[in-house]
């Protein structure tokens, strides 16, 4: 069986992901949960190298670390990024190369502010060369660029 796993920090969120999956996906089909923490915390050391797909969403918008720290699980946190948008990024990039398997990967929404590049380097160094990034999707949204990007060996 499949399983599903969701994360955030904000209870509203995990209930309207539940009432998603539960209105378009047959509960015989496939395990799914919706987890309101911080990242993937709950995840370690129990599933490390075991995960074969990471989608991560994060809150991208860069904004003081203020305002990043006063979001906490208000709705807010699902776009306060903090510092170059990155105060939630880099730390989950480094849980997610521990929890990824070797034929695994990570998709990843990136906005132009994030210093991109930079998070491509970060990931060569956390998962010590093995994870590549290759652009899926580029588009502009209003007044952000946002990219998806794989990285995989």
């Amino acid at each position: 069986m499949k399983v599903i796993a969701r994360y955030t920090v904000n209870t509203e969120a995990c209930r309207a992901s539940q009432r998603v999956l539960d209105h378009n996906v047959p509960s015989s089909s496939v395990a799914y949960n919706a987890i309101n923490c911080s990242l993937a915390t709950p995840l370690l050391p129990r599933l490390h190298q075991k995960v074969d797909l990471i989608l991560f969403n994060p809150p991208y918008v860069p904004t003081s670390s203020e305002e990043y720290e006063a979001a906490n699980s208000s709705i807010v946190a699902a776009w306060s990024g903090g510092l170059l948008g990155r105060q939630v990024i880099d730390p989950f990039l480094s849980q997610a190369v521990d929890l990824l398997s070797e034929q695994g990967c990570i998709y990843l929404l990136l906005s132009a502010d994030n210093r991109i590049d930079e998070v491509h380097e970060l990931v060569n160094k956390l998962s010590n060369g093995r994870l590549q990034s290759k652009r899926i999707l580029h588009r502009r949204s209003h007044n952000e660029f946002l990219t998806v990007f794989r990285y995989s060996v």
